[in-house]
């Protein structure tokens, strides 16, 4: 009633007539508007009768008004069978799509293809010089990003390789539907109408990792990891997005770097680390690590995003928004290190993992410590006297504390009636290097609020960066040892609070 809207409720529906219930009173000296969704027949050949009728019941055995003989010619399009193609579509990357229709007998002079939201045309669009296109022109169709193609003709049949310059959104939209309108392009009348109503999907970067230990105000090192099917040649860039108010380090000493070329330059802002590299990138895993401050409070803002771009700075590959974990204000555990006495391939070596506690952590708050491998390498624990302490011990549970059935894990279990008091500690244990390191060459360290666990379900984890496998005898290395450019290697860790860790399938 005037500007109010009267509820309706649908009582049935059949192919040619619908019946609903009004939620209100029709006034009279009133002009209402009746909207209903249709859906068209294929073609006008299908219309039998083009006559609508309104029929009002108030309960009664016959109608008190009815609306009949109401003609409305509709002008029905000519349906296209339409096509979209793509090569490859990684997030936030220029793409060439390919657009194939069947346009029937509707002879169009231009065309709108229309893109699912969240999709940015090139102002350049058109990406061949066909015979087909005469000129390209961004546009929007109800607010949807589009393109106009005025055609060098009027086209009739099919047409094919049309290749249309776009920019494809950070992760895939909730409709992939691409849109394409015949039109007379003097008068904009719309001879024809089809979709792509599977379109394609925005592939994230695959295996994309990040972990970081996730405290408030410490720094401990972020492993990031991905896969990539890309080949990016020399003076390709890896690009790291991150919360602004966390920071990162260029120092070369600070960063470490599995699989990857050599880095030659490395850049970081606010929201941003970048390094240059001076080989070619080809397609496969890789992971870095570098160290990070983690601030004061949880980011409001608190996503991350790795790039991969070529030299000239495209993208050519991406996992976009992953979102990144809440910070914890307590337990806080400072500095670890695992240093090793020898590197050889294939040989008998030690490893020492310290850390530091900064504060005295509560009983029943931890109770277990995971230490976990990376692949390939193992330990030669066979006895709960192999692992050894500092002078400072972990209040460890009175019986089989040290659980070493798993060739690259260890789980020591705490006496959770106890507090862990702060200060320095030190686990010792053998270790059996490999004769090769995998590319995902990261120790890490978890801690467990119960005595058994797993490193999915751990209160915190922290990663740190493995070590360069020698082929020749060295000595021990100490802490602080592994960087992007030493071909011998220490792990050093900042462990601190929570776990990170986000996948893509």
């Amino acid at each position: 009633y005037g500007s109010t809207t009267i509820p309706t409720t649908v009582i049935s529906t059949s192919d040619s007539t619908l019946q609903a219930k009004l939620g209100g009173t029709l006034q009279a000296g009133v002009v209402y508007t009746l909207k209903v969704s249709v859906v068209a027949p294929a073609s006008a050949a299908d219309v039998t009768d083009e006559d609508w009728e309104i029929v009002f019941t108030d309960g009664g055995h016959l109608p008190f008004a009815n609306m009949a003989g109401i003609t409305t010619s509709f002008t029905f399009v000519e349906p296209y069978t339409v096509s979209i193609s793509v090569g490859r579509s990684p997030p936030v990357t220029d793409l060439e799509v390919t657009l194939s229709a069947s346009l029937g007998s509707t002879a169009p002079t231009a065309l709108n293809l229309i893109a699912p939201t969240g999709f940015v045309f090139s102002t350049a669009c058109l990406a061949n010089d066909g015979d087909i296109v005469q000129s390209c022109s961004k546009t929007t169709v109800s607010s949807r990003p589009a393109v106009r193609l005025v055609l060098s003709s009027a086209a009739t049949g099919s047409i094919s390789g049309i290749k249309v310059r776009v920019t494809s959104p950070s992760k895939t939209p909730t409709s992939t539907r691409w849109l394409l309108e015949g039109l007379e392009s003097s008068t904009g009348q719309q001879l024809g109408w089809g979709e792509d109503a599977d379109g394609f999907e925005v592939d994230q970067m695959q295996q994309s990792e990040l972990t970081f230990a996730a405290a408030t105000g410490v720094t401990t090192p972020l492993a990031v990891r991905f896969r990539t099917t890309e080949a990016i040649g020399g003076g390709g860039r890896v690009q790291l997005m991150k919360p602004s108010t966390m920071t990162l380090s260029c120092a070369s000493e600070d960063i470490a770097l599995f699989g990857l070329p050599a880095m030659v330059e490395c850049s970081v802002n606010s929201t941003s680390f970048l390094m240059t590299l001076n080989g070619t990138l080809a397609p496969g895993e890789y992971a870095f690590t570098v160290a990070a401050t983690t601030p004061a409070s949880t980011p409001s803002s608190n996503i991350f995003s790795i790039l991969l771009r070529d030299k000239y700075l495209s993208i050519q590959d991406a996992a976009m928004n992953i979102a990144g974990p809440s910070l914890l204000t307590s337990p806080k555990v400072s500095s670890p290190s695992l240093a090793v006495t020898s590197t050889t391939a294939g040989q008998a070596s030690t490893a020492t993992l310290s850390f530091s506690v900064l504060q005295a952590i509560a009983a029943q708050t931890i109770g277990s410590l995971i230490i976990t491998l990376p692949t390939n390498f193992e330990h030669d624990v066979s006895a709960e006297s192999d692992l050894a302490m500092g002078t400072l011990e972990l209040p460890t549970a009175t019986s089989s504390a040290l659980t070493f059935s798993t060739v690259d894990e260890l789980q020591l279990a705490l006496d959770m009636t106890q507090e862990i008091p702060a200060g320095d500690y030190t686990l010792t244990f053998p270790i059996v290097v490999p004769e090769t390191a995998p590319t995902y060459n990261i120790w890490s360290v978890a801690f467990c609020s119960s005595s058994t666990c797993s490193t999915d379900s751990a209160l915190l984890i922290a990663p740190m960066p493995g070590f360069t496998i020698s082929t020749t005898s060295t000595g021990s290395t100490s802490a602080n040892a592994l960087r992007h450019t030493s071909p011998h290697v220490t792990i050093a860790l900042g462990l601190v609070a929570s776990m990170f860790l986000y996948i893509f399938a």
